[in-house]
């Protein structure tokens, strides 16, 4: 593989930000509409899968190892996150809302999102970093997040329906994310 990112890899690093952000965000949406339903369980699991593209998109950086295919590769996993759930909510806004009186999108719905996408980037950002700081640095810039998130939940639940608790399938969802995220650092540290 080239030192020098190509546009496949940037292409590549943003569809796998992409699809992730977005089946997150759906995920989110399905625990809103439907509390009972445990399908938004079974899309988190899908969206969780996705994090294995975007550990293969980042792990092209850690190849070369340079600062500028670190800094364009973490640009198409942010850019394609923030399409992803600009996406689903835009869509969400056009065809649901006008049809339920009780669901409501604001700024403050966006918040579950972005700590849920955020903080599983981060951790795949952690996991791919080379030296010991950068790890931690990444893990911490998951783990503030996810604390302030979980401290201030009332905040960030909006509809006017009292359904299961979003912070609940965001807690579930990030456990998993650590979890794997652990593991994967295990690993890749016992291997090095």
């Amino acid at each position: 593989m080239s030192a020098r990112p190509t546009r496949q890899q940037e292409i590549a690093a943003f569809v796998a930000a992409l699809a992730f952000a977005c089946i997150a965000t759906m995920g989110l949406v399905e625990q809103r509409l439907d509390a009972s339903s445990h399908i938004g369980m079974w899309i988190g699991a899908v969206a969780m899968a996705c994090v294995a593209a975007l550990f293969a998109s980042a792990r092209s950086a850690l190849r070369a190892s340079r600062p500028d295919l670190w800094t364009k590769i973490h640009a198409a996993h942010v850019l394609g996150a923030t399409a992803g759930v600009v996406l689903v909510h835009a869509f969400l806004a056009v065809t649901w809302m006008p049809r339920d009186p009780e669901l409501v999108e604001c700024p403050a719905q966006l918040v579950n999102d972005v700590v849920l996408v955020g903080c599983v980037l981060a951790l795949v950002w952690a996991v791919i970093a080379r030296d010991r700081r950068t790890r931690l640095v990444w893990f911490v810039a998951a783990l503030v997040p996810c604390f302030a998130y979980f401290r201030t939940p009332m905040y960030w639940h909006c509809d006017h329906f009292a359904g299961y608790p979003v912070q609940e399938y965001v807690a579930s969802q990030l456990t998993a994310a650590f979890d794997a995220a652990v593991a994967l650092l295990v690993y890749v540290m016992v291997r090095v």
